[in-house]
């Protein structure tokens, strides 16, 4: 049911050209499926995908908004192998994560979601000091 429902805009298609926040238009190609794998099991998203062939650059608007860019896992998802990650050996946030919510994820993507939010965190906190 969440598929359908995220599925129900037509894969966020927003026109045939839009303009990006870099200030150049983009032109819409196609709709694209993407499987991420969300606390309630996996399921695909179709996005509607923009490019500027002179840049050489497209994205995603969808994509965005659902903060599923560069990652094939939900925010949610995200949250929870990286705070199995923090509690200690990776094979074991692995565990914890096929125990608690039934998904089988590998050790090194949880090491690797664990880094990148991590890093996220630490360049909030070093920006927020600066703004004190």
């Amino acid at each position: 049911m969440l598929e359908t429902i995220l599925n129900f805009d037509n894969g966020g298609f927003k026109g045939k050209t839009i303009d990006s926040d870099d200030g150049y238009p983009y032109e819409f190609k196609e709709i694209r499926d993407k499987k991420i794998l969300t606390i309630l099991g996996p399921l695909t998203v179709k996005s509607a995908y923009y490019c500027n062939t002179d840049r050489r650059k497209g994205f995603f608007p969808k994509d965005i908004n659902l903060d599923i860019c560069k990652t094939s896992f939900s925010s949610g998802m995200r949250r929870i192998m990286a705070r199995v990650g923090a509690l200690g050996p990776f094979a074991t946030g692995q565990e914890m994560i096929a125990d608690l919510v039934g998904m089988e994820v590998s050790s090194k993507e949880i090491e690797r979601i664990s880094y990148q939010l991590g890093t996220e965190v630490q360049a909030y906190y070093e920006s927020d000091v600066k703004h004190r």
